[in-house]
């Protein structure tokens, strides 16, 4: 064996080599020589990683811009990553962009043309403008389920099932549509709502129990951490499982779960769901735990033989693949629980700091309770609360009256606390709707229809957004928008006009589980209502008025208050056991 001499291994590998002497290296010279070689090769892939990267996210992103159109279209300082913005504040935003709906009356305080710009790879054109809410809910060649299947991001997907499903709904998806509304029109249809209604009230008074725990009946609650979780129960009972609905170990697993969820959903979750980001594996894994419990208590039931009165076992009973009766119940959970949890919240919020309002309300509740009580023959002053309340039919508790513009102005039982309920929808929900036009892209019926926004033809391909606030909060519909007012329904009819209150939707896709939303938010309330005395005040006790009241955080579906706000009750002094 050669000596070599002690310098460094490429020297030493040299001198061998001139030598013609067997070649002969340690271990680390091996490792030496082979890191030495890899460095090169790994730093070419690392710059040519690095330069696809960099033209993923600064490249233009294809048709970005309308030719010949003024429509304003926002630059982004990350070009594929878009306006981030439109998903992290999307009020503040669309209030920077558009402006302030409330100065509608003031030209130059709203500008509500539409504005273009990109999120990921897709284009889309928002507008607050009144005029162009016609072509929204109006022209049929938008599609609703392609707008919220790509940009709302909100219904989770089942990680197990996902690629079937996907491939399935490629060829598919409309055909299950009419099963998912065949299936909720079964579930919330008029007989059964009527059978639920009592169990619904029996629900409320049930969880309201543990706030008469106190000797005193008194103290202070919060709206949205108590309230929350009760409208999730309803809609378990409804659109779920029977199981679930009368366990209140697994009604809160389902609730924790479907919140994380909701509170994970964000630009990354909804544009970006497979990058390694703590919210895309948070929200997988309680989509997993939601999935997972619906699935097993399915088996468990056809294991058992057993069968419930719910919409479930229908579904069991038409042989429904188990795949789908459990993305139907997912997908009704997400659509039932978000808007109704915070309306319930924030209508006893708004309600609570006009006492005179309250006491109106309240008044409005015993009356109809009373006067049901006598055609029934019943004796109201001695039925206790829970009775009175069990035994009102479901037309009273839907304001049903004799005609359809009474019904549609919330007229017939319960005119007052139906028109609080749409004010307060006006105040919270302040969002988007979503649509998508084929345009020319796809060969369908609407394949050569033209859709104007702004004046303007929309692109094939492009995604439409249009602003909520830019009509409830519009000044030339409502007078002094801001401030909580339920008889600018119930008495000045303001906002009766075309497409001039959109909470439900409008035109072809008005809200298809409106029925029930409408039914459990207003039990909730009037059964409150019937328990308690109380008002809205802050952390120390002090009442808010009508003035200082907190407004909704609009920003994420929780839809916290601007500033933190509790319910301090006490037992109603006519509440009877």
């Amino acid at each position: 064996m050669v000596s070599t001499p002690a310098s460094s291994p490429f020297a030493r590998a040299s001198a061998l080599l001139k030598s013609g002497a067997p070649a002969t290296f340690t271990s680390s010279d091996s490792v030496l020589v082979s890191s030495s070689q890899a460095t090169p090769i790994l730093l070419s892939l690392l710059i040519v990683a690095t330069s696809y990267l960099a033209w993923q996210l600064f490249a233009p992103v294809k048709n970005a811009r309308i030719k010949g159109s003024s429509i304003r279209t926002l630059a982004a300082s990350i070009p594929r990553l878009g306006q981030v913005a439109f998903y992290r504040t999307r009020e503040s935003f669309l209030y920077r962009v558009l402006g302030r709906p409330e100065g509608a009356l003031d030209a130059q305080a709203y500008h509500p043309s539409a504005v273009r710009f990109n999120v990921s790879q897709h284009n889309i054109i928002v507008s607050g403008d009144h005029q162009d809410a016609s072509t929204f809910f109006n022209t049929r060649a938008l599609s609703f389920t392609k707008g919220y299947s790509v940009l709302f991001g909100g219904t989770p997907k089942d990680p197990d099932t996902e690629p079937e499903v996907a491939a399935r709904n490629r060829a598919q998806d409309d055909k299950y549509m009419v099963f998912f509304d065949k299936n909720l029109k079964q579930a919330i249809r008029g007989e059964r709502l009527a059978d639920l209604t009592p169990d619904m009230v029996e629900d409320c008074l049930k969880d309201y129990e543990h706030f008469f725990a106190n000797n005193t009946g008194n103290g202070k609650l919060d709206p949205h951490m108590d309230v929350y979780p009760l409208i999730f129960q309803l809609s378990v009972r409804t659109v779920g499982l029977a199981e679930h609905a009368n366990s209140a170990a697994a009604a809160r697993e389902m609730y924790d779960a479907y919140w994380s969820i909701e509170r994970e959903t964000n630009y990354w979750s909804t544009l970006w769901p497979n990058l390694p980001l703590r919210s895309n594996h948070k929200r997988k894994e309680n989509s997993k735990k939601l999935f997972t419990m619906i699935h097993e208590a399915i088996n468990k039931r056809i294991e058992d033989k057993r069968s419930e009165d719910d919409q479930v076992q229908r579904m069991i009973d038409d042989e429904t693949s188990t795949i789908d009766i459990v993305r139907w119940c997912v997908g009704s959970l997400f659509a039932a629980v978000v808007n109704s949890s915070s309306m319930s919240a924030w209508l006893l919020i708004f309600v609570g700091a006009q006492p005179e309002l309250r006491q109106r309300v309240k008044q409005e509740i015993v009356e109809t309770l009373r006067k049901g009580a006598e055609e029934r023959g019943d004796d109201y002053e001695s039925l206790p609360t829970l009775e009175a309340l069990r035994r009102v039919p479901l037309e009273q508790w839907e304001g049903t009256a004799s005609s359809v513009a009474d019904r549609k102005n919330g007229g017939g039982a319960f005119p007052l606390l139906h028109a609080c309920l749409k004010e307060t929808m006006r105040h919270v929900l302040r969002g988007t709707f979503f649509r998508y036009f084929a345009g020319q892209n796809e060969s369908d019926k609407f394949a050569n229809s033209k859709v104007q926004i702004g004046g303007h033809d929309v692109n094939s391909g492009d995604f439409l957004a249009y602003w909520i606030a830019g009509t409830h909060q519009n000044s030339r519909i409502y007078r002094d928008p801001q401030r909580f007012d339920p008889d600018r329904f119930a008495i000045r009819k303001e906002g009766n006009g075309p497409l001039e209150f959109i909470g439900w939707g409008a035109s072809h896709h008005v809200c298809g589980g409106r029925r029930f939303a409408q039914l459990e938010i207003i039990i909730v309330v009037a059964t409150f209502l019937m328990c308690f005395d109380y008002e809205t005040v802050d952390l120390q006790g002090k009442p808010y008025s009508a003035e200082t009241c907190p407004s909704a955080d609009t920003d994420n579906n929780w839809r916290g208050p601007s500033k933190p706000v509790r319910l301090s009750y006490r037992r109603a002094a006519d509440f009877k056991a």
